[in-house]
């Protein structure tokens, strides 16, 4: 896996989010949450929308199996060209913890 990958890996993602995201709906709240899978050794990714009233809805948009961190970094920053969600990350370490924050939240 290389940096052509990565940007391409990004950009499918990002076209899946063009789909789902609606800027004109008020008072909803979009996120990203960035999970660590340990036996793929790879990352799922889904995205989560929170209407009032209504029930979170939680839609997986991509599984990058097999990827290494730096490359997560590179995926994670080609979203982030585009669309500023929050991100969350689950199952990751305090130092992976720490450069995600220095390197793709800015």
């Amino acid at each position: 896996m290389d940096k052509v990958w990565s940007k391409k890996a990004g950009q499918e993602i990002v076209s899946r989010l063009d789909k789902l995201f609606k800027n004109n709906i008020i008072r909803v709240r979009y996120w990203i949450i960035v999970n660590y899978y340990a036996p793929n050794h790879g990352y799922n990714l889904f995205f989560n929308i929170y209407r009032p009233y209504h029930f979170t809805r939680s839609i997986s948009i991509g599984q990058l199996s097999n990827c290494s961190f730096e490359e997560l970094i590179m995926v994670l920053n080609e979203i982030r060209t585009k669309y500023h969600f929050t991100f969350q990350y689950h199952h990751f370490s305090k130092d992976e913890l720490r450069r995600l924050a220095r390197e793709v939240n800015q």
